[in-house]
């Protein structure tokens, strides 16, 4: 002896230098493992899930776990239909082929002779009361007695079909047969045959619950049939139910009775319903592991009232607790963490089930759970079904953004926005059937709940928006629940330069910047017209002031004279003075149509020194006798420009006229090499220059001044009492050109 360790459950281990004999507290007997016979062992261990590390000398390290299912290696080979538990403990077992088997305290034999049966395929069984066996075959029925003695049972003896598919036996110890032709109750030696003229729903005869009870109801038969689910009362009353009281298909594949007496039913779409006293209510629907549908054999609850669902293909485990869940919150979606499926990694070397029989499991006192397969009995023993809440740990292996890893150990990855796939690979660290593990994950921002992703080892995410996300994955076993550990990673995806604040907000700023340089503009376009409409009133106030009122001043002053030389008698002279009265409102007029036609066009009529001319020789400045003086090399001018100009020694001479006295006036207009000159001189008695400006009634100064602000020129007017007066206007000739002209 070279360790002695003792596990949870009490049982010793002693290792030694030729392997490792396990002691039964109980019964203080030895018992061997085979798996290590002749190895020198070291070490011995039990971790948290029960599982046995054997260190050894030579061989290294060995693990050794209790599967939750174990077969019977004799009938390894033997396609088994039917299991049963007589009142003396054994277990008969039926086959496809072999006819019937007899394990007893661990010895399996054939204590029945197939050729004394009707037929070597047995297609189910059942436990007589009186310690016997009844046994169904295509060929009839069979009756094996406590002593293995056979009676045969065919249609010659009342069956209404040889073909025997299921067997019921109830508490009164009469049999119910389901055959292919209808439904026979023998009681002793009579045969009361039931099919659908009886009010079956069908003569083809499926499942069989014998005594099923309901709340406040008398115990009944229930019978699948071809045409709905059969319920006969005590009384042979018959009742069919159909999809209208709630199956979901008329074909019922399986019943079972719960540990409250519930009935449920499964239909051949794979659906569960209950019987609330009145009709079916479907609970749940049984996902198909793959696209091929299953088909439910059978339905057995076990002593903690998990329902155990044997498939044609897989065996799987609904808990108590969500059948409870279920039942108070009904229908509920059957959720995948509810559902336990149980493989190759639990000991089940196979989980198909025989299609000609009805395949029904039993059910133990010991608690174990014996299941038919075609790869002889699958033993369960839920009794000491491990309950693992804690669930394995999970390790993040790597995580690849569009095929590449990064690292996530040590700090935050942060992904550039853009990257399409983000993959994320983990593990379950369960040493002992890594493939039954299954997790569900989280990407916290993302997913609204847990995405169930079965035993895939790996999640994907594409086109994830800019944030920081935080993954959560769990695992847990075939047997176990989802443990409260997690494993988390962070990952931040970065947002791009547009989605950042200061990129928005200098969009803002620019988009704001655009809307007032747009309101600015406009402001200025309108200001730029209101300018033009004011110079444009302001040039025609001008114009009126400069023609038609001076006209109107001087027409006035002759009709004076006319009135004057009128009472001396002088009539000649005062024809003659009408006369110059009607050239002046002549020339007035023609000045009126030339500022209108000026208003059209821009072509002029003379040069500038040449409508001087003209000026100083007008009747109307006859008194001061205006001399004018040209200057410099003479340069043609806008016509504007020339017309402001006139109107301005127009205005200068009319000045004269009225306030000077002055008996003369000199015009001089001097050209040179960047501007105009023009100085408008008399000798009159001259004015005090701030009683001029506090004047009122009085524009000719301000249009003047006005007038030499449009040409950008510079206008100075001075004058001395008694002396004259001296008024010099002085314009660059850029501001004059004929392309430009005046503003």
């Amino acid at each position: 002896m070279t360790v002695v360790a003792v596990d949870r459950e009490g049982y010793a281990w002693v290792g030694m230098t030729s392997g490792v004999v396990v002691i039964d507290p109980a019964t203080a007997r030895a018992r061997e493992v085979p798996a290590m016979k002749g190895t020198s062992v070291l070490s011995l261990l039990e971790d948290v899930e029960g599982n046995h590390w054997i260190g050894t000398e030579s061989s290294g390290l060995h693990i050794l776990r209790r599967p939750l299912f174990r077969g019977v290696p004799a009938l390894a080979e033997s396609p088994t239909t039917a299991v049963v538990q007589t009142k003396d403990g054994a277990m008969w077992i039926g086959t496809r082929d072999n006819g019937l088997y007899r394990i007893r305290d661990g010895v399996v034999d054939q204590p029945v002779a197939s050729r004394s049966l009707t037929s070597a395929v047995i297609l189910c069984l059942q436990p007589a009361p009186d310690g016997g066996l009844w046994v169904g075959t295509p060929d009839g029925l069979n009756k094996v007695t406590a002593t293995n003695a056979v009676r045969r049972i065919t249609t010659l003896n009342g069956l209404p079909d040889d073909y025997i598919r299921s067997l019921a036996v109830s508490t009164d110890g009469s049999l119910w047969v389901g055959t292919q032709h209808g439904l026979d109750h023998i009681q002793g030696e009579q045969h009361r045959v039931f099919t659908s003229i009886d009010g079956l729903g069908g003569d083809l005869i499926g499942a069989i619950l014998a005594d099923a009870t309901t709340r406040g109801s008398a115990p009944a038969v229930w019978v699948a049939t071809s045409g709905g689910l059969s319920r006969i009362a005590e009384d042979g009353a018959v009742r069919t139910f159909t999809k209208a009281d709630g199956l979901t298909s008329l074909i019922v594949t399986a019943l079972a009775r719960d540990n409250a007496g519930r009935l449920w039913a499964a239909n051949r779409d794979g659906a569960i319903a209950v019987f609330d006293e009145q009709r079916f209510l479907t609970l749940f629907t049984m996902n198909p592991r793959s696209s091929e549908e299953r088909t439910i054999q059978s339905l057995t609850f076990d002593h903690k009232g998990s329902l155990w669902v044997h498939m044609d293909r897989g065996i799987d485990r609904i808990r108590a607790v969500q059948i409870d869940r279920c039942l108070q919150h009904s229908p509920c979606a059957l959720q995948s963490e509810w559902l336990t499926s149980y493989g190759r990694a639990d000991g089940l070397h196979n989980d198909e089930a025989v299609a000609t029989a009805m395949g029904l499991p039993w059910l133990t006192p010991q608690g174990e759970l014996w299941f038919p397969t075609r790869a002889g009995v699958a033993i369960a023993d839920i009794a000491n079904l491990r309950e693992d809440n804690k669930g394995p740990p999970v390790a993040i292996e790597q995580v690849l953004v569009d095929d590449t890893p990064v690292d996530v150990q040590n700090h935050v990855p942060e992904i550039p926005y853009g990257h399409r796939r983000i993959s994320i690979e983990y593990a379950g660290l369960d040493f002992v059937s890594p493939s039954s593990v299954h997790y569900r994950c989280r990407l916290v921002d993302f997913d609204r709940d847990w995405q169930m992703v079965g035993n895939r080892r790996s999640v994907t995410y594409t086109n994830l928006s800019p944030g920081l996300y935080t993954f959560h994955v769990q695992a847990r076993t075939t047997d176990g629940n989802w443990g409260a550990a997690e494993t988390t990673i962070q990952l931040r995806i970065l947002r791009p330069f547009y989605r950042h604040w200061w990129f928005v907000a200098l969009i803002a700023v620019l988009v704001c910047a655009f809307l007032g340089g747009i309101y600015l503009l406009r402001l200025r376009v309108l200001h730029q017209r209101f300018n033009a409409v004011l110079a444009e009133r302001n040039r025609m106030a001008r114009e009126i002031h400069d023609t038609l009122t001076q006209d109107f001043v001087s027409t006035c002053l002759q009709l004076d004279i006319v009135a004057q030389q009128l009472k001396r008698g002088q009539v000649e002279k005062a024809i003659e003075q009408v006369q110059r009265a009607r050239r002046y409102v002549t020339e007035g007029l023609a000045e009126a149509r030339q500022s209108i036609w000026e208003l059209r066009t821009s072509n002029t009529r003379e040069p500038l020194p040449n409508q001087l001319a003209h000026l100083t020789e007008r009747e109307t400045f006859a008194s001061i006798r205006p001399h004018l003086d040209v200057q410099g090399s003479y340069r043609p001018l806008s016509p504007r420009a020339e017309r402001e100009i006139l109107r301005l020694a127009n205005e200068a001479l009319v000045n004269i006229v009225r306030h000077a006295n002055s008996r003369e006036a000199k015009l001089t207009l001097t050209y040179s090499a960047d501007a105009l000159m023009l100085t408008v001189e008399d000798r009159g008695t001259g004015f005090d220059m701030e009683d001029a400006a506090n004047k009122e009634g009085h524009f000719g100064l301000m249009g003047m001044k006005e007038r030499a602000s449009v040409m950008d020129g510079n206008l100075e007017v001075t004058s001395i009492v008694g002396q004259g007066t001296t008024v010099r206007l002085r314009v660059p000739l850029d501001a004059l050109s004929e392309q430009r002209g005046p503003r």
